[in-house]
């Protein structure tokens, strides 16, 4: 990159507040101008912008390099937010935030058929709570998300013990969840008894009605006085959305307790 006055400036230097009238090339071969305000550019690549809009629910919003920052306001409904040709936007970032507190949902569209996180589009998860961001990238084949504040997560909690006699699996309590579609850590924990010695109380978890083999969690209660912890952690890819996410239990003979139990779900 040369400047007016002569003054050549290659990789790696610091053009200085004096020297005027010089262009940048970004990463697509476009000239841009390096006295716009706000811009940020690494080895003449231009990374991202402070410029800032607002979509809603009332259009679609499209990825641009005028904008860096995308503020979605969902109040209205589910707000639709396309992404444009990796290939055009390869290493540059762009940050998308929720401002609404509805339930209502960004849903991030494909250009074509590139992979977002390793993950087919569309994806309406990845913002579901108000003040949510995430930043994304391309390596102009696919797209990628660079950081992410405030990751979703689902929660429900029992206090009151429970007893069964069932010998099949049945829901526990009411500790079921419905998250929006996604990959999931799911994690569970309770404490446990039986009525009488050697008996195995056992604790699963089911996603839209499948068990999960492995999350099974076989306890045997040595004596009728003794009490168990219970720990599940197990990670789901693709839960669907409108998928249930439910504990449920059985045990082996006589009548097995469960005491204060919670579920959570964290989008990994």
């Amino acid at each position: 990159m040369a400047a007016k006055d002569g003054i050549v400036v290659g990789k790696n230097n610091i053009v200085g507040g004096d020297v005027k009238d010089f262009a940048l090339i970004n990463c697509q071969g476009m000239v841009l101008d390096a006295r716009d305000n706000g811009k940020t550019f690494i080895n003449n690549s231009f990374v991202s912008t402070t410029n800032s809009t607002v979509g809603s629910a009332s259009a679609p919003t499209f990825l641009t390099l005028v904008y860096g920052l995308y503020y979605m306001d969902c109040s209205g409904g589910d707000a639709l937010f396309y992404l444009g040709d990796p290939s055009i936007f390869r290493n540059c970032r762009f940050t998308i935030e929720k401002t609404d507190s509805t339930v209502n949902k960004i849903i991030i569209q494909p250009f074509a058929s590139e992979l977002f996180n390793y993950r087919a589009l569309p994806k309406s998860n990845l913002l579901t709570n108000q003040g949510h961001s995430i930043t994304i990238t391309s390596d102009g084949v696919n797209w990628f998300v660079v950081s992410s504040f405030g990751v979703p997560t689902f929660y429900t909690s029992e206090t009151s013990s429970i007893n069964t006699t069932s010998g099949v699996d049945i829901l526990l309590g009411a500790l079921t969840l419905t998250p929006n579609s996604g990959d999931y850590l799911i994690m569970f924990n309770t404490t446990t008894s039986n009525s009488n010695n050697n008996r195995t109380n056992t604790f699963s978890i089911y996603v839209g009605g499948v068990l999960r083999t492995d999350s099974v969690r076989m306890i045997t209660m040595v004596n009728s006085s003794a009490v168990k912890s219970v720990l599940i952690s197990c990670r789901v890819l693709n839960v669907l959305d409108g998928q249930a996410v439910e504990v449920r239990w059985k045990t082996s003979n006589n009548t097995a307790t469960a005491f204060e139990r919670t579920l959570v779900l964290t989008r990994i």
